[in-house]
């Protein structure tokens, strides 16, 4: 097998100039990358699970800045809970706690615990979780949400963002200053 493989390298065919050599490797690569996406589209609606999963948002209630992170857990109840695979949500958000308007939704790949945010202005913001159903049933309305986290996000002042430059701006011009003068020093000294 190993003499085949070195004479299928060898040909003037598969040398890694070769259009060929392109085709190969990258029909290789799909190959090696086709059980996992097999494996990764396989739908858990298929199998009866009598657990009920939950999930529980949690986030700062206050933030100074624009950004944060919200916190998942996910937890199950029910006769097989611990033989399930992890559920897949979408986070949604709104400005109002009854979430009549979806502003934004955020659906992260794969299982996560916690979802970075940035890029707020001051205001109230709400969050939650919505199970993500991989086939709706035509009858159910039904739909799994998470509880409601709010997020208050109140910027620091102008004036103290400008002072706190103002004065890291001072000390980096007496920082260069002493520096030029040290070096204006030791020059004068050597000669």
């Amino acid at each position: 097998m190993l003499k085949h493989v070195r004479r299928l390298i060898q040909r003037p065919c598969l040398h890694p100039t070769s259009a060929r050599y392109c085709l190969f490797a990258w029909l290789l690569s799909l190959f090696t990358l086709l059980p996992l996406s097999a494996a990764a589209s396989v739908s858990t609606g298929a199998f009866n699970y009598s657990a009920t999963v939950s999930v529980a948002l949690s986030a700062p209630e206050r933030v100074r800045e624009g950004n944060f992170q919200l916190s998942v857990e996910q937890r199950s109840e029910g006769t097989d809970a611990g033989n399930h695979e992890p559920k897949s949500w979408v986070i949604e958000q709104s400005n109002r706690a009854d979430f009549e308007s979806v502003v934004a939704s955020y659906a992260p790949v794969g299982s996560f615990q916690q979802l970075s945010l940035s890029g707020f202005d001051d205001g109230d913001y709400f969050f939650r979780a919505r199970l993500r159903a991989a086939e709706p049933a035509a009858n159910s309305t039904e739909q799994t949400f998470s509880n409601v986290v709010k997020v208050e996000v109140r910027h620091y002042p102008l004036w103290q963002a400008l002072s706190v430059f103002s004065v890291g701006a001072a000390l980096f011009f007496i920082l260069c200053l002493t520096l030029w003068r040290l070096q204006r020093q030791a020059k004068l000294a050597t000669q």
